[in-house]
């Protein structure tokens, strides 16, 4: 049954607060819902992996290790080893990018002094490069010296 006069009255139109509101539910309900399903996925997927084992147990089955390090230290040391090589190509490239700079500043005041200022920023980064090495050993040589094994 309709209410009466329903057919006559037009529907108010919502305002900004509770379009805001109703926004606002709907973010909070969709993260909720996706953190409820974050956790509940590995549940179904263990409760599906064991399902097909009556009567026996079930098999184990192992992730693959998708990467060829074992531990944390050799996956940080081989990220370090690449990060560092990349620098020193990058450095290398501005050292000449900086030289002519100084080259086709022909006496601009203006221009060579943009190409100390460039100079001087290579040789800063390498410094920093070249620090990233030295930590590196400080912190693993300390570590082997109260007995931990540092692959860094």
């Amino acid at each position: 049954m309709l209410w009466k006069g329903a057919a006559q009255r037009p529907l108010a139109p919502a305002s900004r607060t509770t379009m805001r509101y109703n926004i606002t539910m709907f973010t909070t309900f969709k993260r909720t819902l996706f953190v409820v399903a974050s956790f509940a996925l590995p549940l179904i997927v263990k409760a599906n992996h064991t399902a097909g084992h009556a009567g026996g147990s079930p098999t184990v089955v192992g992730l693959p290790n998708p990467i060829k390090y074992n531990t944390i230290n050799e996956f940080l040391g081989a990220i370090l080893n690449i990060v560092v090589q990349m620098g020193a190509v990058v450095i290398v490239f501005f050292f000449v990018y900086a030289g002519f700079m100084f080259v086709t500043a022909q006496g601009n005041t203006e221009k060579i002094q943009k190409a100390k200022s460039m100079f001087v920023w290579v040789v800063v980064g390498a410094f920093v490069l070249l620090g990233v090495y030295v930590i590196r050993a400080a912190i693993c040589g300390t570590l082997t010296q109260i007995g931990v094994s540092c692959q860094l």
